[in-house]
C-alpha cells in the first residue's frame, strides 16, 4: 500500500511539472506575439523550449524515480500541461498581455512628462550649437581664402618709394 500512494504523489508531482511546462510555454508563445521574429528564431525557440521540458523532466525523473522512466509520469507530464494549456494558459497570457500594456503607456506617460522635454531642450541645444559652428566654419573657409587676398600691394606700400622710381 505504500508504493502506490508513493506513485501517486509522485504522478502529482508529474502533473505539476506538465503545468509549469504549459506556463514555459506561456513565456515563448507571450514573446512570440508581442515581437515579430523570423523563422530561424522562431525554430532557435521551439529548440530551447523542448531542450528545456527534457533537461526538467530528466532532473524530475532523476529526484523522483531513481532516473527510472515510468509511464505514468509522463502521462501525468502531458496531463499536466493539457490542463494548464486549456484551463489557465489563456487566462495567464490575457493577464500577461494587459501587464505589457500596462508597462507599455506607463512607459510612455514617463517619456511624454519627464523625457520629450528633456529632450526637446537638448535638440534646442544642438541646433544653437550647430549654428554657431556652421559660422564658424563659413568664417574660417572665408578666412582661408582671402588670407592671401591684400588690399596693399607689398612693392608700393610706402609712399617715398613711388617717387623715388619715376
Amino acid at each position: 500500500m505504500h508504493v502506490v500512494s508513493n506513485q501517486t504523489i509522485y504522478f502529482l508531482y508529474s502533473c505539476i511539472v506538465g503545468f509549469s511546462f504549459g506556463f514555459l510555454y506561456d513565456f515563448f508563445r507571450l514573446l512570440r506575439i508581442n515581437i515579430k521574429f523570423n523563422t530561424i528564431v522562431i525554430f532557435i525557440q521551439d529548440i530551447l523550449f523542448f531542450l528545456s521540458i527534457t533537461f526538467l523532466t530528466l532532473l524530475f525523473l532523476i529526484m523522483s524515480n531513481d532516473g527510472n522512466i515510468r509511464f505514468f509520469l509522463i502521462i501525468g507530464e502531458i496531463l499536466g500541461y493539457i490542463i494548464y494549456y486549456f484551463i489557465m494558459g489563456n487566462i495567464i497570457l490575457t493577464i500577461f498581455q494587459k501587464t505589457i500594456l500596462f508597462i507599455n503607456k506607463l512607459i510612455l506617460v514617463i517619456y511624454k512628462m519627464f523625457l520629450r522635454p528633456i529632450l526637446k531642450v537638448i535638440f534646442k541645444i544642438y541646433r544653437v550649437l550647430l549654428k554657431i559652428t556652421s559660422k564658424i566654419k563659413i568664417n574660417n573657409i572665408l578666412y582661408k581664402k582671402n588670407k592671401d587676398f591684400s588690399l596693399k600691394k607689398n612693392n608700393i606700400m610706402l609712399y617715398n618709394l613711388i617717387r623715388n622710381k619715376k
